[in-house]
Parts: structure tokens; sequence; C-alpha cells
């Protein structure tokens, strides 16, 4: 027995059954780590477009929250406008009137959020037909007669540029200032892509 060990041709049958054995598994192997090593890439990319879809379904979602939201704060504008058309004129009507619209502003200082309440109107006037101030409400004060604004001449107002009073003048009585309409509109999903190409996400 001990011959056969010694015999080359021993060695060389043993060392051809390893070679025929063990190359397979070598490729085996080779293609198995090849594979896994796709299939995570696949896994990896797919995963990136579903958080990508996610992603931009919350942002659209927290878009159309806060047009909502900014769309009912815009209409509980127009409802106090059209309540302060009818306060008597007044410095203490409007003072009261300033004193109870009030909305909640939220602040970051210092890592802890705070909420304060501030009015939703610096200032308030009545201005009448020929474009003079003749009451106002700054700030929470009744403002002093010199400092009533003829709104009529816009070099005369607050940011010396202002023509809401001449365009104000020519709008008909009862006459709506337009239809709402949406800001902005859904892109189709084939143009989302090509944008995403060109800024490289």
């Amino acid at each position: 027995m001990s011959r056969w060990f010694r015999s080359g041709i021993f060695r060389k049958v043993l060392l051809s059954i390893l070679v025929v054995s063990l190359l397979p598994l070598v490729i085996l192997g080779g293609l198995t780590l090849r594979s896994t090593g796709e299939a995570g890439d696949m896994a990896i990319v797919h995963s990136r477009e579903a958080l990508d879809a996610k992603a931009a379904e919350a942002l659209e979602l927290r878009t159309v929250e806060t047009a909502h939201a900014i769309a009912d704060f815009l209409r509980g504008r127009e409802t106090d406008l059209r309540t302060a058309s009818l306060l008597p004129r007044t410095a203490d009507a409007y003072l009261a009137f300033y004193q109870a619209h009030q909305g909640e502003l939220w602040l970051l200082e210092d890592g802890q959020e705070m909420r304060q309440s501030v009015p939703l109107y610096r200032e308030m006037a009545y201005v009448d037909a020929t474009g003079q101030e003749t009451l106002k409400i700054v700030d929470g004060r009744i403002a002093d007669p010199e400092e009533l604004l003829d709104v009529g001449a816009p070099a005369d107002t607050t940011y010396k540029s202002e023509t809401y009073f001449a365009e104000a003048s020519q709008l008909a009585p009862g006459r709506k200032l337009g239809d709402i309409k949406p800001l902005f509109k859904k892109l189709d999903e084939e143009v989302a892509q090509q944008e995403k190409a060109r800024l490289g996400t």
C-alpha cells in the first residue's frame, strides 16, 4: 500500500480528482458571490426608488396640506375684512377688533419650541373716499393725527410706492376680486423622471 502512495501514478490520479472536483466548486462560489453582489445592488436600487416615491408622495401631501391651510387662513382674513367694514368708525371699536384677532406664532429658541400669541394685523386704518386715513391702529395703539397718511398719493404711503387705493377706487362696488386658482400643477411622471435625471437625483 505504501508503494501506491509513493508512486507517481497515485499522485497524478489524486491531483486530477482534486482539480476536477475543486474547479467546479471554485467557479460555483465565484458565480454565487457575483450574483449575491448583483442582487444586493438591485435591492439597494429598488429600495432607493421606493423611498424616493414615498418621499415624493409625502412632499406632495405636505404641499397640499399647506395649500389648504393657507387657503383657510386667507378665507379667515376675508371674513375679518367683512367684519371690519361693519365696525363703527371709532378708535375703541378698531382697537377691540385689533386685540381680538390674534394668531399663534411658533418659535424655536435655544432648541426649545415656543408658541406665542401675536396680533394678526400690525396695523389697520379707515381711509376716506379721498384716500386720507382718518383712523389708524398701529402695533396696538391709536395713531396720533400727524401719523395719518394720504394713501391716495403713493409717495405718502408706508413704503412710498403703494398704489392699492387707486386700484381699489376703480373697482365697481360689490365686485369680487377674482377666482381662486391653483399655484402649481402636478407633473406627469415622465416629466418628473426627466427632471430628476437632469438634476442627477
